[in-house]
């Protein structure tokens, strides 16, 4: 089971602030929400290496990752299918048709009656504290100021 985080973004504001250039908002506005996923994945995977898997990179590395929509919205997504395991924990895990479990840890082979796997939230708490961090309000700042230097050295030649 994935987890996925999805995010709208309002561009009223943008629209207002662009005056003649109003019409390439959504354009704006895509770049500005890809910008912001980007940063969120890249933060989610930083928070896997080493800290909550032993592995370093893995299907669940692998899985993070981000969508844009057309109309303007976007989500970032786990897809890995023990995503929620990690993220939500889990109770009990018991064996289906055996009495024990048999796993491998290390050189090891352990035999248990149930396992427990504990809740290690990687994903929505990073994409949270990424969409509202000062470095993402610097980083969309910087991109529409590049957006609008863009427009104007288009327009006007400067």
């Amino acid at each position: 089971m994935q987890v996925r985080f999805e995010l709208e973004f309002d561009d009223k504001k943008i629209r207002e602030a662009l005056g003649e250039f109003r019409n390439d908002a959504g354009k704006i506005k895509k770049r500005m929400l890809g910008k912001i996923l980007s940063m969120a994945r890249k933060n989610v995977r930083k928070g896997l290496r080493g800290k909550i898997l032993k592995r370093d990179l893995g299907d669940l590395y692998r899985s993070v990752k981000y969508t844009l929509y057309k109309a303007g919205s976007g989500s970032i997504k786990a897809g890995a299918f023990y995503a929620s395991f990690h993220e939500e924990g889990i109770d009990e895990i018991r064996p289906r048709k055996e009495k024990v479990l048999t796993f491998k840890i290390g050189d090891e082979w352990k035999r248990v009656k149930t396992v427990k796997l504990p809740k290690r939230e990687f994903f929505n708490p990073i994409v949270r504290s990424t969409i509202y961090s000062y470095e993402t309000e610097e980083e969309m700042d910087k991109l529409m100021q590049l957006i609008l230097d863009q427009y104007f050295k288009k327009k006007y030649g400067l």
